[in-house]
């Protein structure tokens, strides 16, 4: 019954479907990117605690903050969810010993195999226009070169 239905509906597909976890996992991220950095005298002193230097304080609260907008809008996907996986796993193994974070990762390494998908501020299509990923997304063609101008 549930097949028939998203058969039926036109958004129901996979770039849908990377939006809806690109808000999702964007919106843990923004949330607490911004409570480190609005206090960062009170996360300074929580790092300092548990054994980091101060540096890590602002990477992390920073990387936090700009890569979950920049996920959230799909400007580098990828790279920002490759720096988030690794925060969340330096997170898991230093402080949150009972793995709770291990969703969080494992959703942002599906974004970082998989992209922001089509409804993404900078998509990940290379412009040719014959890949498959170019044909499904609205990036202009490039100009074909000219032959004589190849070695």
């Amino acid at each position: 019954m549930i097949g028939k239905m998203m058969k039926k509906c036109s958004w129901c597909n996979v770039d849908m479907g990377l939006l809806a976890i690109r808000i999702g996992v964007a919106s843990v991220f923004i949330f607490m990117g911004w409570m480190k950095v609005s206090n960062l005298d009170a996360t300074v002193g929580a790092f300092g605690q548990m054994g980091f230097a101060p540096f890590w304080a602002y990477v992390v609260g920073f990387t936090e903050l700009i890569g979950g907008v920049a996920v959230l809008l799909g400007v580098y996907t990828r790279f920002f969810a490759t720096l988030l996986s690794i925060v969340m796993l330096v997170a898991t193994i230093t402080v949150h010993k009972d793995k709770t974070l291990s969703l969080h990762i494992f959703t942002l390494i599906g974004l970082v195999l998989s992209g922001g998908g089509k409804y993404s501020v900078i998509k990940s299509a290379c412009g040719c226009g014959k890949c498959a990923i170019c044909q499904e997304s609205d990036v202009e063609p490039k100009a074909p070169q000219n032959p004589s101008m190849q070695m």
